[in-house]
């Protein structure tokens, strides 16, 4: 038998094609959500656990935070300086960082467990830990 010759095609150019950008996800129907409660502001942070006569009571004697935490912009102010107060990611309701007992912590002394101080407090930090 003889060998045949088969014709090899030439090399084509090689031409470059840009990418396409991926399809568009599909738009899915918004649900009803109930909103829920917006997050406490500072003074009432304050006025509910660190201010005189609460819980918390950061300043209701020398013995305590009397001199630096007198009120809510000074509490504010004193608990930012120590690095408990950072925005989102603020210490003071870190499970792991907090002075409050709330998280873990040992402030208030003798003070006791109370979830809906820790809800409000995690709530604000979560908004932004803003002095309002």
């Amino acid at each position: 038998m003889d060998a045949v010759a088969v014709p090899v095609p030439a090399a084509q150019p090689r031409v470059e094609v840009a990418a396409q950008e991926p399809a568009p996800s599909p738009v899915l129907p918004v649900l009803p959500v109930e909103p829920s409660a917006p997050a406490p502001t500072w003074s009432t942070i304050y006025g509910r656990y660190f201010g005189p006569g609460t819980e918390g009571g950061c300043g209701r004697t020398r013995a305590c935070h009397a001199a630096v935490m007198y009120d809510a912009d000074s509490t504010y102010d004193w608990l930012k300086t120590r690095g408990y107060i950072s925005g989102p990611q603020s210490a003071l309701a870190s499970k792991t960082n907090s002075c409050l007992r709330w998280f873990g912590g040992t402030m208030p002394p003798r003070g006791k467990p109370d979830e809906q101080a820790a809800r409000d407090v995690a709530a604000w930090v979560a908004s932004g830990a803003a002095n309002d």
